[in-house]
């Protein structure tokens, strides 16, 4: 199983598309995020509960939640 790029690598692919750098990483989001948002946190903070990676997923179409999840590749073995 390959690792997914660290900041410095994804930085080093960016810069050599000719992209702009990442935003800088952010623990919550801000007060003026849309409710998604707040959601994929929420997905966040729910596989960190688990040991998993820190990472969630929400789906929106529309403007409206139609999907979401956690991470779950520590626990199911599965990425």
């Amino acid at each position: 199983m390959t690792q997914p790029p660290n900041r410095r690598e994804a930085a080093l692919w960016l810069g050599l598309l000719g992209l702009p750098p990442l935003p800088a990483a952010r623990a919550e989001p801000s007060p003026a995020a849309p409710a998604w948002v707040e959601a994929a946190f929420e997905m966040r903070r729910l596989a960190e509960s688990w040991g998993d990676q820190p990472y969630g997923a929400v789906l929106v179409l529309d403007g409206v939640i139609v999907g979401y999840g956690p991470s779950r590749v520590v626990q199911r073995g599965d990425p």
